[in-house]
């Protein structure tokens, strides 16, 4: 199973015709990329040993967040414990994740608290208190890891990650004392989370609200561009066709270029939506909208480039990973 084009499924009137139908707005298919690119190109990520107390639950999320990871042709990363790595296939990118994890609890006294109860009351006033002091307390819990991961060639650094993450909860004689063990998982998936998305994009969508103003416009292109605003309910690609059309005419009216521009966005064609919105910007100055457009369009191009790093135009999943159309799993989402 060749690799021909990792955006097929996101592009063109596919996505138009899928999407959930909301007035005046058209989705679009966005990408973040990952934090970094230091797992972009790797095949396989094998996981090593952690060290420390919270080290085998530390590699178990980190494998469960990585082997999730996945594209529509497959998954991003083959995931492997090391000492089921095998020798495998020529050719094949490797990685080899390790590192240590402790969790820590520590409980710190406080000031109590006072309360007051009232022990005397006169004409429905109280006239004399009791205070009683509460004994208050603090928990911290911390999260001291560090991940690494290391190319097999070479055995050259590519990936560290590392420090305390921590927790304060407080609580007083009386209440509910907090559950330290979920806390320190939290702390656990969160840390694997980051992991995560310094490894490899994540995908999502957004429904993207178009602009209204018709001032400017012709009689006639008025009622056109209200007609395309309305098809938007229930005919996306019909109103495309319409801002479409209305661009050629008025291509410097700001509500049409900039709809055009959502409508080429959501067809895929990323790089013209992304000049006309850089064009309303300097044409029309860098309302919210038009910036947040541009950050939306720089980011998923920034995510394509590396899945394309990531999965070359010649890529084979089958021949080197053996993975089956039942294996591909689902394709990536944001957390």
């Amino acid at each position: 199973m060749k690799i021909k084009s990792l955006w097929a499924a996101l592009a063109g009137a596919s996505i138009l015709l899928a999407a959930p139908l909301h007035a005046e707005t058209l989705p679009v298919s966005t990408m973040a990329p990952a934090n970094t690119d230091d797992a972009i190109g790797i095949d396989v990520i094998m996981i090593d040993d952690f060290e420390g107390s919270a080290g085998p639950d530390l590699k178990y999320a980190l494998m469960d967040r990585l082997a999730a990871v996945n594209v529509e042709q497959g998954p991003f990363f083959k995931i492997v414990p090391s000492d089921k790595a095998g020798s495998g296939s020529p050719g094949i990118r490797r990685g080899t994740l390790f590192g240590v994890a402790q969790v820590d609890v520590d409980e710190i006294e406080l000031d109590p608290r006072i309360e007051k109860t009232c022990i005397e009351e006169k004409k429905d006033e109280c006239v004399r208190y009791r205070t009683t002091e509460v004994a208050c307390y603090a928990i911290v819990v911390s999260l001291n890891a560090n991940v690494r991961m290391v190319a097999e060639l070479g055995r050259e650094e590519r990936y560290s990650n590392g420090g305390e993450r921590a927790r304060r909860l407080e609580y007083c004689a009386g209440d509910d004392r907090p559950t330290v063990g979920e806390v320190g998982q939290s702390l656990l998936d969160g840390f694997a989370r980051e992991v995560r998305m310094d490894f490899a994009p994540r995908m999502g969508s957004e429904q993207v609200r178009l602009l209204e103003k018709r001032k400017g416009l012709s009689k006639e292109d008025r009622a056109t561009f209200k007609r395309a605003l309305s098809l938007t309910k229930h005919d996306q690609i019909g109103a495309c066709v319409l801002f479409d059309q209305l661009s050629q005419n008025n291509f410097d009216h700001q509500s049409v270029r900039f709809n055009s521009a959502v409508c080429r966005e959501s067809e895929g064609d990323l790089r013209r939506a992304l000049s006309d919105q850089k064009f309303i910007e300097g044409r029309h100055g860098g309302h919210s909208y038009v910036r947040t457009a541009i950050a939306r369009l720089q980011a998923t191009l920034a995510a394509q480039d590396q899945v394309g790093k990531h999965f070359p135009p010649d890529y084979i999943l089958d021949e080197i990973w053996g993975v089956s159309e039942d294996d591909a799993g689902e394709t990536t989402s944001l957390p």
